[in-house]
């Protein structure tokens, strides 16, 4: 079972933010976007905008990274990435 209550270290998250495997510029764009918003808090499809995706939903290609980015890190870290309180 993954664990939830785990925190990545600083090392973990330079690890990944530097491996080709886990995050593309794309990727990258969109967790600098993500920390300009209070709280580095920030929606899809807020996101999307900011970026100039177009179409109906800009939140797309946000969901589409944020699922492979987090796959990654679950496999790797054993760790259960939680995107909203609930």
């Amino acid at each position: 079972m993954k664990n939830k209550n785990k925190i990545l270290t600083n090392k973990q998250w330079i690890e990944m933010l530097l491996n080709d495997n886990t995050i593309s510029e794309s990727s990258y764009n969109i967790l600098n976007a993500v920390y300009e918003f209070d709280e580095h808090k920030g929606y899809a499809n807020e996101i999307g905008l900011i970026m100039e995706f177009k179409g109906k939903s800009p939140q797309s290609s946000i969901n589409l990274e944020k699922a492979n980015f987090r796959l990654y890190g679950e496999e790797k870290y054993d760790y259960k990435f939680v995107t909203s309180k609930k």
